[in-house]
């Protein structure tokens, strides 16, 4: 899961590209591979889903709040009309242990935040 703020969920629609200063975490990431995208304020939501089209080694700078210069190429799955607030799904999502504390489980992970299958499935679920 990317964790974006507003800003850059804009450009990810409108570009179908992703990006992040964690060059092991996008290093993890493999062509194909499924990614949710949540938004954090005032949104804190879950924005949309995309599958892994290949990387993306352009530099110029398109973000909003720095340069995110690891970049993937993204095909939308499903992009929400309506975005689907995180509470909504706190309960649902192992992940996160301490559930009245489940924001902190996003804040600080700097931008990626590794799911489990289940939990990719449950939050897909909700759409």
């Amino acid at each position: 899961m990317f964790i974006i703020n507003k800003e850059n969920w804009e450009v990810v629609k409108k570009t179908n590209i992703i990006g992040s200063n964690r060059k092991n975490k996008v290093g993890l990431i493999n062509k194909d591979d499924l990614v949710i995208v949540y938004s954090i304020r005032p949104l804190s939501s879950i924005m949309g889903s995309f599958k892994v089209k290949s990387r993306n080694n352009e530099k110029k700078s398109i973000f909003s709040g720095g340069l995110y210069p690891y970049r993937l190429n993204l095909e939308p799955i499903n992009i929400l009309k309506e975005p689907i607030k995180m509470k909504s799904l706190v309960d649902k999502l192992n992940f996160i242990k301490r559930k009245e504390k489940w924001h902190t489980y996003l804040f600080g992970v700097k931008g990626i935040r590794e799911l489990s299958k289940l939990d990719y499935e449950t939050i897909t679920n909700a759409f």
